[in-house]
């Protein structure tokens, strides 16, 4: 039997009416079992742990060795920049090849700490022979005896024999001595770093006719000589049932990249600004786009990338026309370039200022028109929102509903004689079934209006950016309103458009407004 109180193995005699009658015990065969089983679990584990040890402890020696050997060549390396400038160097030579000695050994050091450290754990490892002695022993009480100190002293070495990380290179790629302006700046002579990470600026780049793309210089490293741009495109999946596989409506066939939905990267290089503009790519896309610092000493870590879709389809380029206004030049202000276009509130509101308005304060809504016609193709744009006080709406609308807008007096004519389907059409239904297509902007949402087939009035909400993009497929009858942000489809409506239309703004309210360019 074996005494679970006193751990060691007691006789019948002294359990039943010796000092052990009130102690814990166990069967001695059922103790052995679980001691072995124990023992060898342990054993198992130190082995395991002593295998990686020993492929770590050859990794770190063949890296002592890489080190002693680009130590060398990098001292070298240090030594014939600081010869190159002769007598102006020497008292700076001095300093350097001491630093690069301290790093050598500094490195040598910690690697030779490692080594030592692991060659301890497999120095005490040879219990594990004592271990497998004891294992051997076929006297249960001898062998419990024997076991237990050995299973404490193995469970504590097991809990101690971990591998560490070593932070340390076993090149100096990142010390590097460039000697080429040493002769005129030799009191600045120093170990170059390769430059730090940059990092992109999301709110300032932006894709439209072409991709402009901004970062912020790496705070940390050596100094930036030039920049390395890299650029892919995202590829797009179509939507497939259930169960099936994605199909890829974009393949690269050449080289694939790290990722499965993405393209090999495309790099420029050579980039002097913290800023730069890619044209040319393809409309409707989603792209990445990452970068990264370049110096002597070599080039350093790509940021992190950003993603930007670029344009649905080819810039429209058309104006504000002073001339396209159902207002006058006391309540809108279009800019010389004509790109921006300012709505004053109407005098109704200014004269009510400070006072409780008597009447209804009128808010007739202004209606801007684009200064050029959309006769065929698949065009985009859009209209930066500057400042909005009620409501807005940005779209498209048709030759027709402008005549009327701009022109109101000529919803009431006279029959002219012939029997023309335009002049029906204005006096039974003065905006006619084309009048186009607009999106209503309130409060950074727009409100997206119900399906045609729908019998019910009701609108949804969708927050979107303060930039609104129209595109227009002339021959497919499509309008689409995007978040000009995003590049995101918010709104498509079929078959609206049967003829010519115009870019068109409606505002109600004061507001600023601006066609990005």
């Amino acid at each position: 039997m074996y005494c679970e109180g006193c751990q060691k193995p007691i006789c019948h005699m002294c359990k039943f009416s010796g000092v052990h009658a009130n102690h814990k015990v166990s069967g001695m065969e059922r103790k052995y079992n679980v001691m072995k089983d124990k023992l060898e679990k342990n054993i198992n584990k130190v082995q395991g742990r002593r295998d990686l040890i020993q492929a770590e402890l050859d990794r770190i020696k063949a890296m002592r060795l890489r080190l002693e050997t680009s130590g060398v060549m990098f001292k070298e390396h240090v030594k014939s920049a600081l010869d190159s400038v002769s007598e102006l160097l020497a008292t700076r030579q001095e300093s350097l090849l001491e630093r690069a000695e301290t790093e050598v050994s500094t490195r040598i050091d910690v690697v030779q700490n490692m080594l030592e450290a692991y060659e301890k754990m497999l120095q005490d490892c040879n219990v594990i022979e004592y271990a497998q002695e004891i294992l051997k022993e076929t006297e249960h009480a001898c062998f419990v005896q024997a076991a237990r100190p050995v299973i404490s002293r193995m469970h504590k070495m097991a809990d101690t024999m971990k591998l560490k990380n070593i932070d340390v290179s076993d090149d100096f790629k990142n010390m590097s001595i460039t000697s080429d302006k040493a002769l005129e700046a030799v009191g600045d002579l120093n170990f170059l770093k390769i430059p730090g990470i940059p990092t992109m600026l999301p709110n300032e780049s932006y894709a439209y006719k072409d991709v402009k793309l901004c970062w912020k210089e790496p705070s940390d490293g050596g100094k930036v000589d030039s920049y390395n741009l890299e650029y892919r495109m995202c590829i797009q999946h179509s939507p497939t049932k259930k169960g099936q596989k994605t199909k890829q409506t974009k393949v690269d066939t050449a080289d694939q990249s790290e990722r499965n939905n993405s393209t090999s990267w495309t790099g420029i290089q050579g980039i002097t600004t913290s800023q730069h503009t890619i044209c040319s790519l393809e409309y409707g896309q989603e792209y990445e786009f990452r970068v990264q610092a370049v110096n002597a000493a070599g080039c350093g870590t790509f940021c992190d990338a950003i993603s930007l879709r670029t344009a649905p389809g080819s810039v429209f380029n058309f104006r504000f026309d002073a001339t396209k206004i159902n207002s006058g030049k006391d309540t809108v202000e279009i800019s010389g370039n004509g790109m921006n276009a300012t709505v004053f509130p109407n005098s109704s509101i200014l004269d009510n200022v400070g006072l409780i308005p008597k009447t209804a304060v009128s808010l007739n809504p202004v209606y801007i028109i684009g200064d050029q016609k959309i006769t065929s193709g698949r065009h985009y744009w859009e209209i930066v929102i500057n400042q909005s006080a009620y409501v807005s709406q940005v779209g498209v609308v048709s030759e027709k509903k402008s005549r009327l807008v701009l022109h109101p007096g000529d919803q009431v004519s006279t029959d002219s004689g012939h029997d023309s389907c335009e002049e029906a059409d204005v006096h039974e239904d003065p905006l006619g079934s084309d009048c186009g297509v607009m999106i209503n902007h309130f409060m950074g949402k727009v409100r997206l209006p119900s399906p045609k087939t729908s019998t019910t009035k009701d609108t949804s909400a969708v927050t979107v950016s303060n930039t609104l993009g129209v595109l227009v497929d002339c021959d497919n009858g499509l309008v689409s309103l995007y978040d000009g942000k995003t590049k995101r489809v918010v709104f498509t409506s079929e078959g609206c458009i049967r003829g010519p239309v115009y870019p068109g703004l409606v505002i109600v309210g004061a507001g600023s407004f601006s066609i990005r360019c």
